[in-house]
């Protein structure tokens, strides 16, 4: 039940300019609500409950239709505020626009969180389970608790500079990949018409050099000392074999027998495990064949199993353990991956063939080997030369 108080000279007391005495000064019907309207800005009133609550509105026609949304709660609201943004909402009135709707519209807006929602189950739940891993890390622990609660029709440039910035302190090319994850999810945010512009163009990301770390000759021989000794561990086993395929340590820990050929000599590794989604085929030197008939006879469905008997899901303990006994410092299980394209490079083999080995969609990312490769065939044209000058020298004695 709402009772409209309405404007009269008889009633001045209660029909004067709507202040903070006036408000402070009002009874509580004895039931429902009791509407006060000011006596200078047309509709902008304050409203009082039966329980002593107190609330500024507006009351307004537009198109044939009364509307009264409420404006704020006082004292939480000023008096000031209140008629300030009653008058703001007067002007959307005049223009014929619909504050309330407005404001509506203002609430269902979605946030930075409700995007990671929808693109955590548009997006992400194809991908690999280290992929996911990866991209929920970055959401959950840095673009969440920043920006989780902004509408995205305010985030602003500054806004992802600063994310960032934040992100750079602790890893600069962490802080590269969070970015472009984030500014795939806005990209989607716009085909979704949620946004109109990606606030995260332009952005400046950290400088990045290519890690240029593989195992030298003596290296190798060390690791596959350490390797050799133990044979028949799972962690160690993988770890050849991602050494001799050049693969990378989730396409060989999530592999199947059933992704090999019944010989064991071609992998054919499906798109649920690779990172560009595609299938990839490969030969399978003689050395992992025979990797694989051991590893069979242990388990014909995982490749790979630790000690629990179970699928391993990573190898670092054992790596920890075959490095330091080798005596192999600063490298990662990724550059066995790196120094199997460097041994190729250097022996003449093309970039498309080394490409094609390494499972690389894209020719650019084979490019990082190039110098080796020019290295390789500068040493050729060289001895070319010198083949060239000797017969020469040799015609004209």
């Amino acid at each position: 039940e709402v009772t409209i108080h309405k404007q009269t000279n008889a009633d001045t007391a209660r029909t004067q300019r709507i202040t903070a005495a006036l408000i402070k000064s009002l009874v509580p019907p004895p039931k429902g609500n009791r509407i006060f309207y000011d006596d200078d800005l047309t509709g902008f009133g304050i409203r009082i409950t039966s329980t002593g609550q107190k609330a500024f509105v507006l009351n307004y026609r537009l198109n044939g239709k009364e509307y009264r949304p409420t404006i704020g709660k006082y004292p939480e609201w000023t008096v000031t505020a209140a008629r300030k943004r009653v008058q703001e909402w007067r002007q959307q009135i005049d223009r014929g626009e619909n504050p309330l709707e407005k404001k509506r519209e203002e609430r269902a807006a979605p946030t930075v969180r409700d995007l990671y929602d929808r693109f955590h189950h548009t997006h992400l739940q194809g991908r690999s389970k280290a992929y996911r891993k990866d991209q929920e890390r970055d959401w959950k622990v840095w673009i969440l608790p920043a920006l989780g609660d902004k509408k995205l029709k305010d985030l602003t440039h500054e806004d992802c500079v600063q994310l960032h910035q934040d992100r750079t302190a602790k890893a600069p090319v962490a802080a590269n990949r969070m970015i472009a994850s984030f500014r795939k999810a806005l990209n989607k945010a716009k085909t979704w018409q949620w946004l109109q512009y990606n606030p995260v163009e332009g952005l400046q990301l950290n400088r990045e050099e290519p890690r240029e770390r593989y195992l030298t000759p003596d290296e190798i021989r060390r690791l596959f000392d350490e390797l050799q000794a133990r044979e028949g561990n799972g962690a160690a086993d993988a770890i050849k074999f991602i050494a001799l395929t050049g693969c990378r340590k989730g396409e060989a820990l999530q592999t199947l027998f059933t992704d090999f050929n019944a010989e064991l000599t071609e992998w054919t590794k499906p798109a649920r495990i690779t990172k560009q989604r595609k299938r990839h085929r490969i030969p399978l030197p003689l050395e992992v064949t025979e990797l694989l008939q051991r590893r069979r006879e242990i388990d014909d469905f995982h490749p790979f199993l630790g000690t629990s008997g179970r699928p391993l899901l990573d190898v670092k303990n054992v790596w920890q353990s075959v490095r330091q006994s080798a005596d192999i410092r600063d490298v990662t299980v990724h550059d066995l991956r790196h120094s199997i394209a460097t041994y190729l490079a250097s022996n003449g083999t093309s970039l498309e063939t080394i490409g094609a080995v390494l499972g690389h969609s894209q020719v650019q990312t084979t490019r990082r080997y190039a110098h080796i490769y020019q290295d390789r065939l500068a040493t050729e044209l060289q001895r070319y030369s010198n083949a060239i000058k000797e017969i020469t020298s040799s015609s004209s004695d």
